[in-house]
């Protein structure tokens, strides 16, 4: 039996519309005169209002980190960015990327359809002084749901993503070594 190429799309249409559709964004600017050579990053999360959602997101963005050999060391802190009693004296931080969260939108059912978070980097060599920020937003642009898990890995890679595009790590000797001319 032969479907048609109508019925087909119909089906494929309902299998997005049915698994939901999240999204990650990430709008950025950043300070042109740094020369990024993060190795070693530091990050603290604000946890908001669902502290499942930070640790989440932890375990994602250190992933992903790693993943562009970045040694990191993630917390997640109450209220917004409490950093009393917050070291990172040990780990030696080349920065430390903070990331809040700015707004939420909620669907009539009480879950979160949109949210928006603030996102800055500030290098040790420069204390005070912000060299990167960003934008990061993650939303459920589809009919259903999309488990807010999927969400934030996705965001967790987008905001590595930028900050690697941005030039902020440090380029490894090994892959430096086979891009040079023979």
């Amino acid at each position: 039996m032969r479907a048609s190429a109508g019925a087909l799309g119909v089906i494929a249409l309902g299998a997005v519309l049915a698994n939901g559709c999240g999204t990650a964004s990430v709008r950025s600017v950043c300070d042109p005169n740094f020369r990024g050579q993060i190795s070693r990053l530091a990050v603290v999360i604000g946890d908001g209002p669902y502290p499942q959602d930070a640790y989440y997101l932890a375990s994602f963005l250190e992933n992903d980190l790693a993943a562009h050999h970045v040694q990191s060391r993630i917390v997640v802190v109450k209220s917004g960015l409490d950093l009393d009693g917050i070291s990172f004296d040990q780990f030696q931080p080349d920065a430390v990327l903070t990331i809040v969260l700015k707004a939420v939108v909620y669907a009539r059912n009480g879950y979160p359809m949109r949210v928006r978070y603030d996102a800055g980097l500030w290098p040790r060599t420069q204390p005070g002084k912000r060299v990167w920020r960003a934008e990061v937003e993650h939303a459920n642009d589809g009919i259903y749901r999309s488990p807010i898990s999927e969400r934030l890995q996705l965001m967790a890679s987008r905001l590595v993503e930028n900050l690697a595009a941005a030039g902020m790590f440090a380029v490894r000797s090994s892959a430096v070594a086979r891009s040079a001319p023979p």
